[in-house]
């Protein structure tokens, strides 16, 4: 593995894990909702900034809203409520750990049983909004669109 790439790993897994550690920390002042909201707020005006200083178009006419909230709904401000809630009563690692098994225990079921993973009901919140967002670019599931 290259330095690079090992710099980039430990650089996504400090994002990652350190976001569960905040909630945490957050949760004595805010509620779980709050909580969902501010990651929302914060991911959108970084979205924001890193468009203009690319000066990409925002293209505000040609998005699809209805589709767009639903999607941002069930696959981010929901899972990130229910992940605040969760470090209510576990531990931020074990919130992490459960994060992530989650769809792999998913995936790995539909292969065991043979059921193709597009007819089985998702067994993780953020699975719809996949689903959504792959049907906004017209495949039936995000691993198709890579």
């Amino acid at each position: 593995m290259s330095r690079q790439l090992f710099a980039a790993l430990v650089l996504l897994s400090l994002i990652w894990g350190g976001s569960f550690y905040f909630i945490k920390i957050l949760l004595h002042d805010f509620g779980p909702w709050s909580i969902a909201f501010l990651r929302s707020a914060f991911g959108l005006a970084t979205i924001t900034l890193i468009m203009l200083v690319l000066r990409k178009p925002f293209g505000l006419r040609s998005i699809p809203w209805l589709p767009m909230a639903v999607m941002a709904s069930i696959h981010t401000a929901i899972p990130w409520a229910i992940i605040a809630f969760s470090e209510t009563r576990l531990t931020s690692g074990m919130a992490s750990v459960l994060n992530a098994a989650g769809r792999e225990h998913s995936h790995a079921d539909a292969a065991r049983t043979g059921l193709h993973p597009r007819r089985r009901l998702p067994c993780r919140p953020g699975e719809p909004g996949q689903d959504c967002a792959a049907a906004l670019r017209g495949c039936e599931t995000m691993n198709e669109a890579a």
